[in-house]
C-alpha cells in the first residue's frame, strides 16, 4: 500500500463489493463508535448487508455470532456466580472453625466420649 493510498482512508474504498460503500454510516464505525465486541461486531456487519449481499445466509451468520455472544454472557455470569458461592462457603466455614469447640457438639469432653464408647 502506498502512502497516498493509505492516506485517502478506509471509507473511500472498498475491496471486494459496494454493498457497504452506499450506508451513510458503515458498519465498522458503527461498531467502533459503539464499543462493540468482536462477536456483537459481527452481527452488525452481517445484519446490516444481508439486504444486497448475503441474503438468508447473512442473517443466519448474525444469529450465530449472537448466540455464541450469549453462551459468552451467560458463561460469564455462572462463573461469577460460582466465585461468589466459594466466597460465601470459605466465609462460612471460617466462621464455623474459628467459633466453634468440640463442647458445642459433644456435651462432654473427647477424653470422657472415650471412655464412654469403652
Amino acid at each position: 500500500m502506498t502512502d497516498e493510498e493509505f492516506i485517502g482512508g478506509a471509507n473511500d474504498k472498498q475491496v471486494a463489493g459496494t454493498h457497504y460503500k452506499k450506508y451513510s454510516i458503515q458498519p465498522w464505525d458503527a461498531i467502533v463508535d459503539w464499543q462493540l465486541g468482536f462477536l456483537d461486531g459481527c452481527a452488525v456487519k452481517y445484519i446490516s448487508r444481508w439486504k444486497d449481499k448475503g441474503g438468508v445466509e447473512d442473517i443466519k451468520k448474525a444469529i450465530h455470532f449472537l448466540e455464541k455472544l450469549l453462551e459468552t454472557q451467560m458463561d460469564s455470569k455462572l462463573r461469577l456466580k460460582q466465585l461468589e458461592l466459594q466466597s460465601e462457603i470459605h466465609k462460612a466455614k471460617s466462621e464455623v472453625s474459628a467459633s466453634t469447640k468440640f463442647g458445642d457438639f459433644f456435651p462432654c469432653s473427647p477424653k470422657e466420649l472415650w471412655k464412654s464408647s469403652q
